[in-house]
Order: C-alpha cells, then structure tokens, then sequence
C-alpha cells in the first residue's frame, strides 16, 4: 500500500513576530518522529511510504498536490503541532481535493491534548494518539484489509457520523524494537545547525520521556516515566549513520544525562568503536558531574544545551524547575573546563516574576557566558501547568482550543501578563539579547572562533538577525 507521511513547515502561527523565532532559525532538523513511523511501516507492513518535509521542499505547501497526483497514495499521515494545526488542515485540505478516497490521518503532540477537536474536522478521518509505531501500522493493515477499526488501539474515527475513540495504547517501553528511522527518506544535506561545524547532520533519539514537571513544558504526550533505549542499540544506530556519511548527531532526548553508568556505557562504546563524529545532547545540571563531563568530551561529545530557565532561586521555584543557581553556576564551570561547548536556555515573564527578577537573569546570563544564549518569554502552551493555571486565574480564555477548533491565521500567542504588560516582556527579551550578544568582547571572541569564511558568515548573520529583532519597534 502507497502511504505519504507529510511534515508540515514549521512556521509559528503567532503574528507577535517574537525574538522565539530566531531560536527556530538556528536548526533545521529532520522529521525523526515520521522517519520511525516509516522504518516500522515498511518492515512490519511491507508498504511503500515516502516522505514530504515542507521545511526542505523548494515548493512547499504547494508542490503537495502535484506530488499526491503524481504518486496516487492510499494514505496520507501529517505531523501535528498544535501552532501549526492551520499548515495541518490546509494539507489535509489538498489531499481530499485531489481525491476524496485518501484516507488523513493526524498524528503527533497535539492529538495528545486535543484528539476530540481534530477528529470533527471534515478532512480528517483518523486521529493517532502517543507513540505511533505500532498504532499506524496496525490502522493501515486494517485499512487495507478492510478490518475492524475498533480492534486498533489508540485512535480516534468516525463512524456514521459519530465519533468513536478507541483505549490508548500503552506507551512503548522496548524502544529497541524500535528500527531505526528511514533516513535514507531525506537529502542529509537538507539539515544543518548554526552552532554545528560538520554537515552532514542528523538528530537521534536516545530515550522517551521525563519525570520532571516544570510549569511551562510541553512535552507531556511523552510521558514521565524515561524508556531508554540500551547503549548497544544507540552505539549500532551511531554507526550506521557515520557509515553512511554523517558527521555531527544531535541527541534530541529531553534528559540525556538521567542515568549516570548508562551516559558511560554509551561514551565507551563510541570510544571502542573509534567513530569519528562529533555530538551534542541535552541535560540537567543537578545530574551533571566533572567525571561524566570527562567522559562525554573523550567521547567527541562538543556540545551541551543545559535549561538553566532562571537567574534566582525563588522563580526556579516558580517554575519546578528543580534545580539552584549554585548548581548551574558550578557545572557551567566545569564544563567549560571540560572543553565543551555550551548553549543555555532563559525564560522570562513567568508567575509573579518582576522586572528586577528578569534583569538578575539577564546579569545571571552575561556571567555565565557560554557560547550561546537563548531567551523567550515563557509561553502557556496547551496541556502545561501554566496554561492550566493562566484559565483558573483568568489570565487568559481558553484560547488554544479555541484555535483547536477553529485554527486561523494571526493567532496571537497568550503571555502571561499578569505581572508584567507584553510590552513589558517584549522589551526586556531584547534588552536580553541586546545585552548578551553585543558585548565588545563576546563579538571579538567569536569572530576568532570562525573556524571558516562560510561559519563567519553564518554568525554574522545570525548576529544581523538578532541585531534586527532588538532594534524593531515591534
């Protein structure tokens, strides 16, 4: 059976034009979750897929309904964030304008907070809710052999008109069943990293999940129970893509340092299997060491992004981030002595913060002085405590489902304005940014870092786009 998985562009719906996006310019990363989904449809179903990844096709949005008209699929499976349900719709739109008889299905995080919303749109015909492997290639197998659609756990469809929902399915605890993603799907010459010095560059994941609870993740359709993968599967993935080119990984689990003997078992396999790459993960500090920092940087480990959120104690608190600022002054330190790169994560505008409160993570920013920074004012995504907590107070209406159901284009981003006016928080984003990457001697240092005419380029604009967003009246 044909099936098209389709990758939405990843354009914010928000008309605030907020300094977030030059966060979202930095990398463009491959579709990891649709290249799983496609490696276990074709093992397991023998199906032909094929991918579209709006972020890399030349034509866009645009060029999907010549490419469904030239290629005819059964079944066409798209990505969905819940800021970008209106790219969602809009694709689905195409494919029953072409031909009613394309099955839709919608998948991704935001099935997982408004499954019951996306199925009542006329275009869609199946809804898949949490991990997806197994799910979707269950519901194409019963597709094509005309099967009980209520046996298929995990979804949500329509029959006679009324809905039916089906009990989810347990998250996947084995992720080594797990083939590896079917990147030979995507050019790897399409994916690239500012802050990366080697192409070709991929993204892998190592685990699923995170116990922790801050107030402003998203990330919650992932469960908090971790489900690792074993090091001997994620040093057997590692191999394949140095063998078939790649140059620099970026592990892309929420906490790749929860488990202490675990980050050694992998860093020793690489070493063994003397794999010439270089990588970069994420982590926590509180679960960071000088003998793990070690580790990872004899392993060509070169890159760490730690979310440090806060420069005080009290709105670390606020945010349950669950870690101190002596913590992530020390380990800050420590990987710097380490030889690893570094880029750390700031929020502002979070419950009950002031202006003094934003100005000492600003300074706390500027003192730490890793190689990157990136600011945001904290956003009240849907399915967060924030959001949850920005209703009972009335901080804002129900807006995301709002959206949910009726996705236009314009939608403005709620903030949580409480303490602060937006324009308030708008001013102090650039006032960060403006403050940490304008420093005399922070320019001077990264234009003698350029290890090349085309990275010398690439921070130059980089810094043209911070330098625009900062001095926009906006």
């Amino acid at each position: 059976m044909k099936i098209t998985l389709i990758n939405p562009a990843n354009n914010m719906v928000t008309s605030r034009g907020l300094l977030e996006n030059i966060a979202a310019s930095l990398s463009i990363y491959p579709p990891l979750g649709l290249l799983y989904l496609a490696s276990y449809m074709a093992r397991y179903g023998s199906h032909e897929v094929n991918l579209i990844d709006c972020q890399r096709e030349p034509g866009g949005i645009d060029s999907i309904e010549k490419y469904l008209r030239d290629t005819s699929p059964r079944i066409v499976g798209i990505y969905a964030v819940t800021f970008n349900l209106a790219n969602v719709l809009a694709i689905a739109k195409i494919v029953k304008a072409v031909d009613e008889k394309i099955t839709v299905c919608i998948g991704g995080p935001h099935c997982s907070v408004y499954p019951f919303q996306t199925i009542e749109f006329a275009e869609v015909d199946f809804v898949v809710r949490g991990d997806g492997e197994i799910t979707l290639a269950e519901l194409v197998d019963t597709i094509e052999h005309d099967g009980d659609f209520s046996a298929v756990k995990g979804i949500l469809y329509k029959n006679e008109g009324k809905i039916v929902e089906t009990p989810l399915r347990p998250f996947l605890d084995n992720l080594d069943v797990l083939p590896f993603p079917a990147r030979h799907l995507v050019d790897k010459y399409s994916y690239r990293t500012l802050l990366g010095r080697n192409v070709p560059y991929t993204v892998m994941i190592t685990s699923r999940g995170c116990p922790y609870q801050c107030i402003f993740c998203s990330r919650q359709h992932q469960g908090y129970k971790i489900r690792s993968r074993s090091p001997e599967n994620i040093v057997s993935e590692i191999s394949e893509c140095v063998a078939n080119g790649i140059q620099e990984i970026f592990f892309y689990d929420d906490l790749f340092n929860f488990d202490e003997q675990r980050v050694y078992e992998i860093c020793d396999r690489i070493i063994a299997a003397r794999l010439d790459f270089k990588w970069n993960i994420r982590a926590r500090v509180d679960l960071m060491n000088r003998k793990m920092l070690e580790r990872l940087n004899a392993a060509g480990c070169t890159r760490i992004q730690y979310g440090i959120e806060a420069g005080t104690d009290r709105m670390l608190k606020v945010l349950k981030k669950g870690i101190t600022v002596e913590q992530a002054r020390r380990v800050v330190a420590d990987t710097k002595e380490a030889g690893i790169q570094m880029l750390l994560y700031f929020l502002i505008g979070a419950p009950t913060e002031t202006k003094e409160d934003i100005m000492n993570t600003i300074r706390f920013a500027i003192e730490l002085d890793p190689n990157y920074a990136m600011f945001a004012i904290v956003a009240p995504f849907p399915g967060t405590e924030l959001y949850t907590r920005g209703l009972e107070q009335g901080i804002y209406g129900d807006c995301w489902k709002t959206y949910a159901q009726h996705p236009t284009a314009g939608f403005k981003l709620p903030f949580w304005t409480g303490d602060l006016s937006e324009q308030e928080l708008n001013g102090l984003l650039k006032y960060a940014y403006k403050s940490f990457y304008f420093r005399p001697l922070y320019i001077m240092r990264h234009l003698g870092d350029a290890f090349s005419l085309k990275s010398m380029v690439q921070k130059a604009s980089f810094a043209l786009d911070i330098w625009k967003h900062v001095t926009c009246k906006n």
